[in-house]
């Protein structure tokens, strides 16, 4: 078992590729999308509407996205859902990149398509995690409280 055997890496294909889809299909809206980039002077991730003008980055372009140097892009959202992702390989625009844990590859018009049903299900997982976050304080208070009475029994 060597080399030979390991599955094949998965394609991405280019950020470039992606924000030029999204301007120029004319089933996108580029308002809809936010590009996510490391910002080249805090180094942390800042993000941009893909129809935001340029007004920093020297050069022709008129877009901020296009203007935007293509290794500091990390990411790309519809809306709030990742469509494009470099480090996970993700590419819901083309679905090139890896498949889901379905072993599916949605296309953008997919993710349009069942966009509510997506974020109803995120909306509902951080209820979940909130509830459950406000359980385990609880249940926290609760012992400290408990532990608090056996301390003053002890020193009674």
């Amino acid at each position: 078992s060597g080399p030979a055997d390991a599955p094949p890496q998965a394609k991405l294909r280019p950020a470039k590729d992606a924000l030029q889809r999204i301007l120029w299909d004319p089933n996108l809206d580029p308002s809809d999308f936010i590009v996510g980039f490391v910002d080249r002077f805090s180094e942390s991730f800042s993000e941009v509407r893909c129809d935001a003008p340029n007004t920093s980055i020297k050069g022709p372009s008129r877009l901020f996205v296009l203007a935007l140097p293509e290794h500091r892009i990390a990411y790309i959202k519809y809306r709030r859902r990742i469509v494009w992702h470099r480090a996970e390989k993700i590419d819901r625009l083309f679905a090139s990149g890896v498949a889901g844990p379905d072993g599916a590859r949605q296309r953008i018009d997919e993710v349009m398509g069942t966009y509510g049903a997506w974020l109803a299900e995120e909306r509902r997982q951080a209820a979940l995690a909130r509830q459950l976050a406000a359980l385990e304080k609880e249940k926290e208070e609760e012992e400290r409280v408990e532990s608090g009475a056996e301390e003053q029994k002890e020193g009674a």
